[in-house]
């Protein structure tokens, strides 16, 4: 699942030839691998720890969400999450 922080898309990468680009200041979330499966990240330089957000609401403030949206997009994203 994939978030810039107005909008959530969901994408299922069920064949071996397919990968996805996500760009800098996109929310991501990673899940249902199946059995034997294997995630490959690509990078343009080495990993550091602080470049990364971890929590979703400092993520929406950092991409500039008006505060009384944070909670209804943390909704909606529960509700993509369930729902596709």
């Amino acid at each position: 699942t994939l978030n810039d922080g107005t909008r959530s898309l969901k994408y299922q990468l069920n064949r071996s030839y397919l990968g996805l680009y996500v760009c800098p200041m996109i929310w991501r979330e990673i899940d249902n691998f199946s059995s034997g499966a294997v995630c490959m990240a690509l990078a343009s330089d080495y990993y550091s720890e602080g470049d990364y957000f971890r929590d979703y609401q400092a993520y929406l403030r950092a991409v500039g969400q008006p505060k009384d949206e944070v909670a209804e997009a943390e909704v909606l994203l529960e509700k993509f999450a369930i729902s596709v």
